[in-house]
């Protein structure tokens, strides 16, 4: 068996079997393969995973430019350069990042990855697990709504809201894409020739801090006295246009339109407004110019889908974000990866200011710390293949869609870190469980267990809950009097029937004749269980 295990992982040496290795779990080779089948051909807007700006062409290429492990090694340099950046990490056991090959590295983490996201996944209760898995394709209703409200093409529509998605929560992400389009189409043709920036919007300008700087100047004269229609006459670049018109429409929206936003249901429908913390209607933020610009590009050049790629920019998240949007049926398995999906794969409570994050990103990843670059060549930016291939594998595994898992494991995530969670201190204690992982001390259940004990358990997500910040009430646990829902985990035989019991849902697993997969995910279940059996505070 070590034999094997050495093989696998490219030793140099001999060593012990590592036991977070899955033996079971296949790569991903390709388009996407699992028992939920695409449905229809893919949509003909569907742009590349990968943008590949250089001229000079690789002898081999992957399936469609999918960001993946495949694609990755296409630049053996950038290759060994990231899994250089992911040896560091907490999550790599110290003997695997000694000895282990980069190839053996590569899927020494990714295996890690899966399993954490496997957990997350089986943990989260039934019923919120089959809502969850739906917000693409409530994406995609909202898309088709909006397509049919204001007559524009269904890519313009997933174009503004992936151009409007970076640092935004969903919530915020959809509202701000509306007012958008709404700015832009819904008001009249008067209203867009006739409504000239008005005094109003100057005192709004000049209230706005990070709208009223100097280098802005320029644009403020652009816009002053000016229609959305003149700017669109105006003698000017595209790109200055569409600058001017962002900001146009943010005043406008800041001037005229309430702050407040909606709660999204996955299937796409809304629910209240949000809520901060005194109870009052939180307003969304708007993100930069740019975001906004690219929104407008997305309005302004719908005649041509062909567009769409480049507005979408090299970043694998927006370009798979928008894919998912006009096409959660694809063949080409588009997961997005964000900041909560690397936190569900790592199972730590990332920010967007955490170095694994910009990691995935490609981008600067601070001070003293290695940047996990990009290519021209293969159009991979930064360790996001790594994760892709994770979500893709734990899709696999469980028959479904990988942006499904990608779903189900961010609303998971999410419960399990809240923002009132993510303080320095607690992401210390977390980091501290799996340093001694990493050290041998513990294995991946274990530290995984104790993760879940330290943030109190997993909250179930505010489109289920109208608001209330609690654990989930799984596999007929019931919430506490402390807020702490405590699991138990039922074997009945097969062919049992199960319903809904109080606040909690009954878990169906035969006692005889388990596969090795749902012995697995019994074992899971109970580590969480476990996880959640605690008092609060």
């Amino acid at each position: 068996m070590a034999d094997i295990v050495n093989k696998a992982l490219g030793m140099t040496s001999p060593m012990q079997p590592n036991p977070v290795i899955s033996q079971n779990l296949q790569p991903y080779l390709g388009p996407f393969r699992s028992g939920t089948p695409a449905f229809g051909p893919d949509h003909a807007a569907l742009i590349p995973q990968r943008l590949i700006t250089s001229k000079k062409l690789l002898n081999t290429n992957t399936t469609a430019n999918t960001v993946d492990l495949a694609a990755l090694k296409t630049t053996p340099k950038l290759f060994n350069q990231h899994i250089g950046i992911v040896r560091g990490y907490p999550n790599v056991r110290a003997d695997v990042a000694a000895n282990a090959s980069d190839d053996g590295l590569a899927e020494h983490f990714i295996d890690h990855a899966t399993q954490n996201l496997l957990a997350l996944h089986d943990a989260v209760p039934p019923e919120i697990r089959q809502r969850g898995k739906k917000w693409y394709d409530g994406a995609r209703a909202i898309t088709d709504k909006w397509s049919q409200e204001y007559n524009i093409p269904d890519h313009a529509v997933a174009g503004v809201l992936a151009a409007m998605s970076p640092q935004k929560d969903w919530y915020q992400n959809v509202s701000l894409a509306h007012r958008v389009i709404h700015t832009m189409k819904g008001m009249g043709e008067n209203h867009y020739h006739g409504f000239a920036f008005s005094p109003e919007m100057e005192k709004t300008l000049q209230g706005t801090e990070s709208l009223n700087k100097p280098e802005y100047g320029g644009i403020h004269d652009m816009i002053r006295g000016k229609s959305l229609g003149d700017l669109d006459r105006a003698n000017i670049p595209d790109d200055e246009k569409s600058i001017a018109k962002a900001m146009w429409i943010r005043l406008h929206d800041q001037t005229y339109n309430p702050k407040e936003y909606k709660i999204v249901n996955p299937e796409g429908t809304f629910g209240d407004f949000v809520k901060t913390k005194a109870g009052a209607n939180a307003g969304a933020g708007w993100g930069s110019l740019t975001e906004i610009a690219k929104a407008v590009q997305a309005l302004d050049t719908a005649h041509d889908p062909d567009k769409i790629s480049e507005l979408m920019g090299e970043k694998h998240k927006v370009r798979n974000f928008y894919n998912n949007i006009l096409h959660p049926n694809s063949s080409k398995g588009d997961v997005t990866i964000d900041t909560h999906a690397v936190a569900a794969a790592l199972m730590r409570p990332l920010s967007g200011n955490s170095v694994e994050v910009a990691h995935n990103f490609g981008s600067y990843a601070g001070k003293g710390q290695p940047n996990a670059g990009g290519s021209s060549i293969s159009g991979v930016q930064g360790t996001y293949p790594l994760y892709s291939e994770a979500y893709r594998r734990a899709a696999k595994a469980r028959g479904i869609h990988p942006r499904e898992m990608q779903s189900i494991t961010w609303e998971a995530v999410r419960g399990l870190f809240p923002d009132t969670f993510k303080t320095a201190k607690n992401a210390k204690d977390i980091d501290s469980v799996w340093a001694r992982y990493r050290n041998g001390e513990i294995s991946q259940d274990e530290a995984r267990n104790q993760v879940v004990k330290k943030a109190g358990g997993i909250r179930p997500p505010t489109w289920f809950t109208g608001g209330a910040d609690q654990p989930h009430a799984a596999n007929g646990g019931a919430i506490d009097t402390k807020g702490v829902s405590r699991f138990r985990v039922s074997r009945q035989t097969a062919g049992a029937s199960h319903g809904r019991t109080g606040n909690g849902y009954a878990n169906h697993v035969p006692a005889q004749g388990m596969n090795k997969n749902i012995e697995r995910a019994m074992s899971l279940t109970s580590l969480y269980a476990l996880g959640h059996d605690r008092d609060a505070g």
